[in-house]
């Protein structure tokens, strides 16, 4: 059994992404359809608001991807949870600094948002994990 739980601590932190992924984009979709139809030119919103509201949703929701990453993928390991946590901590560091480098057109805010959702799961890990598992080795 924690052979499985272990081959699956990766693929958790990936369903983890996808599922924050999909629900960005239905909140997305939701603040377009806010946007008043005379404020439409061309179908992108032109509302004074609009731009603000994107980049505030953009960052919530990386911030809240890195959080759901380093959270699922600790919770699906057998033991190590401290050390899980903290690797897909860095892990997704790289991961969000080298898409931040590919295109930095999505501003600073996005990658420091990624990095605090993930420094707060971490977090959340070392100050909680020995109540969601008492009676495992939750040792580093």
């Amino acid at each position: 059994m924690k052979v499985i739980q272990w081959v699956l601590v990766v693929p958790a932190g990936i369903a983890a992404w996808f599922l924050v992924l999909i629900l960005g984009f239905f909140a997305a979709v939701f603040i377009e359809s806010c946007c008043p139809p005379e404020e439409v030119v061309s179908g992108y919103c032109t509302a004074d608001w609009y731009p603000s509201a994107m980049d505030l949703l953009e960052q919530s929701f990386a911030g809240l991807s890195a959080f759901a990453v380093v959270l699922a993928s600790t919770l699906v390991a057998p033991d190590k949870h401290k050390l899980v946590a903290m690797g897909s901590f860095v892990a997704g560091a790289i991961v969000v600094g080298a898409m931040f480098e590919s295109s930095p057109h999505h501003g600073f805010g996005v990658y420091l948002a990624a990095i605090a959702g993930g420094l707060i799961g971490v977090l959340v890990v070392l100050l909680f994990i020995q109540r969601i598992y008492p009676r495992r080795n939750n040792g580093a």
